[in-house]
């Protein structure tokens, strides 16, 4: 069985040096390659419920710091376009609003202008960007 192979039937990658442990094991045994990967698979349970919750983590946080960047965007658009002292909730929406006081562990939706807020949001950002190893 090649690596790839197992990696698709156990739905999560492994290292090259423990494949080949695997590997040893898959070819002493009798099994036919779906029947060892859903045996390793029921040994290895609670890896690969880690192994998903890391990615799903992953995901989100990605998620967020892609809302994060767009929100960025459309305030300093806003910016360039209306000037240093237009309000938030004049150019987002509450749902924008919300996020922007979410990142930014603030009320700046209604008490910061576009370019207050598009300077704070650096900060969460960037926490996202080291959560995800970008940084």
């Amino acid at each position: 069985m090649l690596q790839q192979e197992f990696e698709q039937r156990v739905k999560m990658p492994v290292q090259a040096w423990e494949f080949e442990a695997i590997n040893v094991v898959y070819n002493n045994s009798d099994l036919d390659k779906d029947e060892f990967c859903k045996m390793w698979k029921s040994m290895n349970k609670t890896r690969i419920e880690r192994y998903n919750k890391k990615q799903a983590e992953i995901s989100r946080i990605n998620k967020m710091l892609e809302k994060a960047r767009n929100l960025k965007e459309k305030l300093q658009a806003a910016f360039s376009k209306s000037g240093y002292s237009t309000p938030c909730y004049k150019v987002l929406t509450d749902k924008q609003g919300a996020l922007l006081d979410e990142l930014t562990n603030q009320s700046a939706f209604v008490f910061m202008n576009v370019m207050d807020a598009s300077f704070e949001l650096n900060k969460p950002i960037q926490r996202l960007e080291r959560e995800l190893g970008l940084i």
